[in-house]
């Protein structure tokens, strides 16, 4: 393995990179797959390439010293669950033309560097210019939630404040309306991105804003369940579920030549990935049986509360995708408990 010197996160400016460990050794890690091309002038570990962090690095060193992180990418940069960080969104101060590359969105505005924070090494916007920015754009209503979530009760309602002066202060009012009233919609009470995600669904719908985390007690009092999201009166209850832990795969690198040794197994490279393959499947089936365990306990659960008069219905993220289906069987439950939309 090659002993690189200390970078970004595995990130390297290439002129760096080879005036510390000299450009035949820049040379032979390309060659034998321990770096790889992210840009014309910025190399990455490869067996790093699949970090977050790793490749938002990568993305500031090519869009240049001004640049920042913004838009969901604060989120993922923050380990928010909401935020996806399938791609990195980066804003530069003017705009001057940054060569695009795939799973790199550029935004171009002027900012102020006050609003600029280093988490981690890496310059990100605030949060709450970030989260403007996401509901102008109705994106970013569950990292608004999980951002919410984070903060103390007594916190929350501070950051409500600085995202809607944010939002009132962007030169263009486009979307204006919409995230003011995802800002008002936001409680910070929904423990997932799917919860958060199903609510603002309903709400969209039409339904009046459920009750998030309702509890349900035995005759002793006691508290036997907590409802994700609820209308009591209608004793109707939303339990969003997770989607099944998904088959791992080996995560491609950045312009990699087929034929090389970072591709072929028997080398270094290929045998580190191997072994993270199959780190990931033990994971992934170990996850896969504690789903299973809960599915178990979930239809318990379920057949208790339809004995005490509640209808449970459990959205998946395939009805956020395509909620005909679902929509309609709340229609059903809500007008039968006498709710109107």
């Amino acid at each position: 393995m090659f002993p690189f010197p200390e970078g970004s996160h595995g990130a390297h400016q290439r002129s760096a990179l080879e005036a510390t460990i000299g450009v035949e050794r820049v040379r032979a890690a390309l060659a034998q797959g321990w770096l790889s091309r992210y840009s014309a002038s910025v190399l990455v570990e490869r067996r790093r390439f699949a970090e977050f962090r790793t490749r938002a690095a990568a993305a500031l060193l090519h869009a240049g010293p001004q640049a920042a992180l913004t838009g969901d990418s604060v989120f993922a940069l923050a380990g928010f669950t909401s935020a996806a960080g399938r791609w990195v969104e980066v804003l530069v101060p003017d705009p001057r033309p940054v060569r695009r590359r795939p799973g790199l969105v550029i935004h171009s505005a002027e900012f102020s560097e006050i609003d600029v924070d280093v988490h981690a090494g890496l310059r990100a916007m605030t949060p709450d210019f970030a989260l403007a920015e996401l509901l102008s754009r109705d994106r970013g209503f569950a990292c608004l939630e999980e951002a919410l979530a984070s903060c103390p009760p007594s916190r929350r309602e501070g950051l409500r404040t600085s995202v809607l002066a944010r939002i009132m202060a962007r030169p263009d009012s486009g979307g204006r309306a919409r995230a003011r009233f995802l800002v008002d919609l936001g409680t910070g009470l929904t423990r997932s991105p799917l919860e958060s995600r199903v609510l603002l669904l309903t709400v969209d719908a039409g339904w009046p804003r459920p009750v998030a985390h309702f509890p349900i007690r035995g005759s002793a009092g006691r508290t036997l369940y907590h409802l994700p999201l609820a209308w009591p009166d209608a004793r109707v209850a939303l339990a969003p579920e997770p989607a099944p832990a998904p088959e791992p795969t080996l995560a491609p690198g950045p312009s990699a030549a087929p034929g090389t040794a970072a591709a072929e197994p028997g080398t270094a490279a290929g045998e580190a990935r191997a072994d993270e393959i199959d780190a990931a499947r033990e994971a992934t089936a170990a996850a896969r049986e504690a789903a299973a365990v809960a599915r178990e306990a979930a239809a318990a659960q379920d057949e208790d509360l339809w004995r005490r008069g509640w209808t449970i219905l459990r959205p998946t993220a395939a009805d956020l995708r395509a909620p005909v289906h679902f929509l309609s069987d709340l229609h059903a439950a809500l007008t039968q408990g006498g709710l109107a939309a």
